[in-house]
């Protein structure tokens, strides 16, 4: 039986199976069939390989710092992914959790307070430097010390404040211990069911301190060290070997790289795209082998048609990402406050007055841009995604809509002068004039904007109606419910609140991570009991690949890895 490292044989498995479209599967499939023997790599052996083994790839813009413990941009990051490892890393189609640098899953304690990862052996960085656990702690206290956008994964480690507070000074977290070189202990203040998921983000990369820290400034603050070619040391199959500033950057391959798969590609060259946003032009010319990596997953709607129009119109495939829309209640005033069975007949009365599919055709642009949100509160691809079809509030029924409003408002004084509030932006402008025109047509409420539309309201919101957007660090739905949907949430501009929600919320914190994603469906369920939020998009990305390259793939977070890639004869 071929055996591909432990990333194949050790899976954190989720309950829920992602829905991945044929024609992102096939790439796949492909490279699959090009197997041959038990090589090192999936494509070792296979005889229709191109002997040219490049693609070029655009992005929107010149990289920005490559740094993983500052990198926040979707580009940056995503690069990242391919230069650098963590202790696990997250399949991009399936949402498990794998070892990478460690050998298997962390051992957890009994009041699932400590985890303990033993490392491979024979880890390298691209220098040639050994990797030891050491270095894991230095890495992880240095995200912590920098305060970049995802420093907070390192919140629940014991010593986090500390070392937040010591800031230049480079002080390790407490809770952080190399028991010996391939051993690190990891220590919280209390259980969490999520804190493996936010391991697999490149916040929690190793990085050398030998190149990294110098005399003076053992952060390597004022250090460029990430953003040149001859200083980027990662642990990750690929490295920088060139940079043409605001033109282009190119990867090629580690030599003899440590980990599994072996990479096929000989060069990855990521091109500035002139006509970002907007790639598709160049992509039909052969100027790009793929159209969707590295933060260019959003197609314009003219990109899009172009593609439709022309003979690559099969090369496009649109997949959910990691972001969910919807639309939330004033509890505290206006028509829709608090558990009143008047109040949730109400609240369900301009859910049921949406028709989905045609949010679909008419806010998503024929399913192009957006995918009408019928699975809960949490996108799929997702841990905890509940399953297409499955949020009763994503029903349309006009007819009953109409019923529960004549109930809750019968002489319609209640949804007089109705206003809603959302951040100025071009894709809730578009979701804003189909609700006002649904409401409208099937209940006859007429709901305007509220002037001034503050993007963030202080406080309870000003509007019983307001448009709100959950984006996702790391796959577990716990943000998305405690921030949002808890009473005291720092999301909650609704003040929705309904203590058998906050229980499970708390609860979940202290369950292991599969019985936590049971607290939060219960959550979910009872949140649809409630009639508290109108569901209406979740966000998607948009790959575009060419037939004679195989084994790309896109994920709700993540590309697939350049390892992955291989061009086919």
């Amino acid at each position: 039986m071929c055996e591909y490292g432990a990333k194949a044989r050790s899976v954190y498995q989720r309950p829920v199976p992602v829905q991945v479209p044929i024609r992102t599967l096939a790439p796949l499939i492909a490279a699959l069939l090009l197997l041959a023997g038990c090589g090192e790599n999936s494509g070792a052996g296979a005889v229709n390989l191109a002997p040219n083994q490049s693609v070029t790839l655009p992005i929107g813009h010149d990289l920005g710092n490559l740094d993983p413990a500052l990198a926040g941009g979707e580009t940056e990051v995503a690069v990242d992914a391919n230069l650098f490892d963590g202790v696990v890393s997250a399949d991009n189609l399936g949402g498990s959790v794998q070892p990478d640098l460690a050998s298997d899953l962390p051992k957890v304690s009994a009041d699932g307070r400590t985890y303990t990862f033993h490392l491979r052996t024979g880890l390298r960085f691209s220098n040639g430097d050994t990797l030891t656990a050491g270095d894991l702690v230095y890495s992880w206290s240095r995200t912590a010390a920098l305060q970049g956008p995802d420093a907070g994964i390192f919140s629940d480690v014991t010593g986090y404040a500390a070392t937040v507070a010591a800031g230049a000074a480079g002080k390790l977290m407490s809770g952080l211990a190399a028991t010996d070189d391939h051993t690190l202990e990891v220590k919280l203040g209390a259980p969490q069911s999520y804190f493996l998921d936010r391991l697999a983000s490149v916040a929690a990369a190793a990085v050398d301190p030998k190149v990294v820290a110098t005399a003076g400034d053992p952060l390597g603050r004022a250090s460029d060290w990430a953003n040149q070619p001859a200083t980027l040391v990662g642990t990750g199959p690929y490295h920088m070997i060139a940079k043409a500033a605001g033109a282009s950057v190119d990867f090629a391959p580690v030599s003899d790289w440590w980990g599994n798969l072996k990479p096929v590609l000989h060069l990855v060259h990521l091109q500035v795209a002139r006509d970002a946003p907007d790639p598709v032009a160049s992509y039909l010319t052969g100027a790009y082998d793929l159209v969707g990596y590295a933060g260019m997953e959003h197609l314009s709607l003219d990109a899009l048609s172009r593609l439709h129009q022309s003979s690559a119109a099969q090369d496009l495939t649109t997949v959910a990402r990691n972001a969910t829309t919807w639309i939330g209640f004033n509890y505290k005033r206006g028509p829709f406050v608090g558990p009143s069975s008047s109040a949730a007949k109400l609240r369900r009365a301009f859910s049921l007055a949406i028709d989905r599919r045609q949010l679909g055709d008419v806010v998503c642009h024929s399913s192009a841009t957006c995918l009408a949100a019928t699975g809960g509160l949490v996108p799929p691809g997702m841990r905890g995604y509940a399953g297409d079809g499955s949020d009763t509030l994503a029903s349309f029924d006009a007819t009953q809509a109409r019923s529960l409003l004549k109930q809750a408002d019968p002489d319609g004084t209640a949804t007089r002068g109705l206003l809603i509030d959302f951040a100025d932006t071009p894709e809730n402008g578009v979701l804003f004039q189909f609700l006002q025109d649904q409401w409208e047509k099937n209940l006859g409420v007429h709901v305007d904007r509220r002037a001034g539309h503050p993007q963030t309201p202080p406080g309870v919101a000003p509007s019983p109606l307001f448009i709100q957007r959950w984006q996702a660090r790391y796959d577990d739905p716990r943000d998305l419910f405690a921030g949002f949907f808890a009473s005291t949430g720092s999301a909650n501009p609704g003040a929705f609140a309904d203590t058998k929600v906050d229980d499970l919320i708390t609860n979940a914190d202290g369950q292991t991570a599969s019985d936590s994603l049971a607290s939060y469906a219960s959550a979910g369920q009872t949140l649809q009991v409630d009639a508290g939020y109108i569901p209406a998009y979740y966000d998607s990305g948009n790959l575009v690949v060419k037939p004679h390259l195989a084994g790309a793939s896109l994920g709700a977070f993540f590309d697939g890895p350049w390892s992955s890639l291989e061009v086919l004869q």
